[in-house]
């Protein structure tokens, strides 16, 4: 019994020196420590047309923006005499991840139909993205995409045929 107790004596005295090493008070660093972390945020701009109004919602994330415009949208059964003032045949809209805008361009072809054709003007242009910035995507919200005829009174006296024409809608760098 008196060699069990002399082990654990021992063992007492021993962890003692342990536990004092813990606490001996050590000096402690006095220089900074840190953790650098970094991070890509991908670039892109998208945008699409529409024929009704995109709504507010939906120029949240790249997801909701891209499942509420299309590539391409058709106007069937367009009454061509409508022409002879400004009609909107769509609606434009964009978001931006960027730092700078993106700038976008308009163009029409004729309708056109055999070798019949009736020129068309088509308002804008041109339109912009807005700049991402503070933590927000750069918007184009719904912007009207309107077809005029070129010589006022040419849809009234075009021959008859299906007619058709294209608006193409690019990224410009």
């Amino acid at each position: 019994m008196k060699k069990t107790i002399a082990i654990l004596l021992v063992l007492v005295i021993g962890m003692v020196g342990v536990f004092a090493a813990a606490s001996s008070g050590l000096p402690l660093s006095t220089e900074t420590s840190t953790i650098d972390v970094t991070s890509t945020v991908t670039q892109f701009a998208l945008f699409g047309v529409t024929a009704d109004t995109v709504v507010d919602a939906n120029f949240a994330s790249q997801a909701l923006f891209s499942g509420a415009v299309n590539t391409t949208i058709t106007k069937e059964n367009f009454d061509m005499l409508t022409l002879a003032s400004a009609v909107e045949v769509g609606k434009l809209s964009g978001i931006n991840s960027l730092a700078t805008p993106v700038s976008l361009t308009i163009t029409t072809t004729d309708f056109v139909s055999g070798s019949n054709s009736i020129g068309l003007t088509v308002s804008p242009e041109s339109e912009s993205i807005l700049a991402a910035a503070s933590s927000a995507f750069g918007t184009l919200k719904n912007t009207s995409i309107t077809l005029v005829e070129t010589i006022p009174g040419a849809a009234a006296l075009a021959p008859s045929g299906d007619y058709s024409a294209t608006i193409t809608i690019g990224l410009t760098v």
